[in-house]
């Protein structure tokens, strides 16, 4: 593979918030990867297939729907990836305003 998804780039620590659980998301990215994997795994298979055989079935179309199933694949882990980051940000957010509270209630 050429390029990494951006979720394995991002430092598992900054990947998930310490005080929510969004291992869901992470479940969800790491499901998609993995499906991505396959799907990219599948064509391959069968490119080789119909490169090596004279198949009666013509297995392009095929080839087509797995290459547009692996894109769609793709566009929701990014979605994905970007929810998660939007909601680190907005932990990240939360805590800050919440010390910032505690030190003004309590100045001790």
């Amino acid at each position: 593979m050429i390029w990494k998804p951006s979720y394995y780039v991002i430092p598992r620590e900054d990947r998930t918030c310490p005080n929510c659980s969004l291992k869901e998301i992470e479940d969800d990215c790491e499901s998609q990867v993995e499906l991505r994997q396959h799907i990219d795994s599948l064509a391959d298979d069968l490119k080789r297939i119909a490169e090596q055989q004279v198949v009666p079935v013509d297995l392009e179309p095929y080839v087509k729907k797995l290459n547009s199933s692996r894109r769609r694949v793709m566009l929701v882990n990014n979605i994905l990836q970007n929810v998660q980051e939007r909601l680190n940000k907005l932990n990240n957010h939360v805590l800050k305003e919440t010390a910032k509270r505690k030190a003004t209630l309590d100045p001790t």
